[in-house]
């Protein structure tokens, strides 16, 4: 294959995909049936991994690694924390992790059903995927973030909002 059909080959690749969003907008702007529309063109959507709630903070799924995820409670070190909490995700085995955009998206999903039931809560502080600590920004569930002192790394999950 030539450089000018490639260069076509992915101009048309990223024309179906505009085209695939745009129907997927009105699909949904119209309230009708999703998964027919999927079927129809040919798209996959990416899922959340399934969720097991082991506790009321605590929550686990697997990729083929088990992976716990869960929330602490900051006011148990002072009393001015109330609603703000930890947000940690750990695998059960040391080994080394896949790039998995569900593992992303299943996070997210554990983010929004946590604020979804704690609406006035604030995440501090994160420790994600590797185990080791890394700042974070403070996230609400309006998807605002808002830096503290000595955060160096500044990340937040508004890109999967």
């Amino acid at each position: 294959m030539n450089k000018k059909n490639v260069i076509k080959e992915k101009a048309n690749i990223f024309q179906r995909m505009l085209e695939d969003k745009r129907a997927i907008r009105r699909c949904i702007q119209k309230g009708e049936d999703l998964k027919k529309l999927a079927k129809q063109r040919g798209i996959k959507f990416l899922h959340p991994y399934k969720i097991a709630e082991e506790a009321d903070l605590t929550n686990s799924f697997t990729t083929g690694i088990t992976y716990h995820a869960y929330f602490l409670d900051y006011s148990c070190y002072h009393p001015d924390f109330a609603n703000v909490y930890t947000f940690n995700i750990e695998p059960e085995q040391d080994t080394p992790h896949p790039i998995d955009k569900r593992i992303a998206l299943t996070v997210i999903h554990i983010l929004r059903q946590f604020f979804s039931r704690n609406e006035n809560a604030m995440i501090r502080y994160a420790t994600i995927l590797t185990g080791k600590s890394r700042n974070v920004k403070c996230c609400s569930p309006v998807g605002s973030c808002n830096t503290t002192r000595k955060h160096t790394e500044i990340r937040c999950f508004v890109s999967y909002g």
